[in-house]
């Protein structure tokens, strides 16, 4: 008896995993995270892509899914003002969160592929 459900097919294969559906996630809880990106502290915008990469693991949606709604206020806030006219600690937040969405686009198109 496999008390953990694992049981294998007949035949000695193990069973097929069953397929991941993806899970719906509160939008305004997206838009709160994802206007931490760019905030000029390293903890909260550490905090922010953790949470994201969380919430991608439980609702089964990549990261630049998730951000797709909200995408153009991600970038009205990073590209609001001339960047030679922003505090070096509100650009290294612009910076940080420009890198992060990049690499969750790269992530998902290159799954795709």
């Amino acid at each position: 008896m496999d008390v953990d459900g694992d049981a294998a097919s007949p035949g000695g294969a193990p069973a097929a995993a069953p397929a991941r559906e993806p899970v719906a996630v509160c939008p305004a809880l997206v838009v709160r995270i994802a206007r931490e990106l760019t905030s000029c502290h390293a903890a909260l915008r550490e905090t922010a892509q953790a949470l994201l990469l969380r919430l991608e693991d439980l609702s089964y949606t990549p990261v630049s899914v998730l951000l797709a709604p909200c995408r153009d206020d991600v970038m009205a806030v990073c590209l609001a003002r001339p960047l030679r006219q922003v505090r070096t600690e509100n650009l290294i937040g612009i910076i940080d969160t420009l890198r992060f969405c990049l690499r969750q686009e790269q992530r998902t198109s290159g799954a795709a592929a």
